[in-house]
């Protein structure tokens, strides 16, 4: 019976050495330029899927509609995928 290595967690192996992936995300985390434009790019994206999550709510449960129903309603709503391809020129 084979007794597999035990492997440290944070090191990817597949060449010899490993590489330390925590070690990298560290030094970058540690740029405080780098740490505040994340977080606004974070911050920025909650509206863009909160409004699809809210109107899927709405449509199902006050309009009494099917999922399938809602989620037509939410990607005609967040976007021109719906209307490029309904109505084109």
């Amino acid at each position: 019976m084979r007794v597999r290595p035990v492997r440290e967690p944070g090191i990817l192996y597949g060449s010899k050495q490993g590489v330390e992936v925590a070690g990298r995300y560290a030094a970058v985390l540690r740029v405080p330029a780098f740490r505040k434009a994340e977080l606004i790019s974070l911050l920025a994206r909650v509206p863009q899927y909160g409004f699809g999550v809210t109107l899927t709510l709405h449509v199902v449960t006050t309009l009494g509609m099917s999922y399938t129903a809602a989620g037509v309603v939410a990607a005609c709503s967040t976007g021109r995928a719906c209307v490029v391809r309904c109505c084109p020129r």
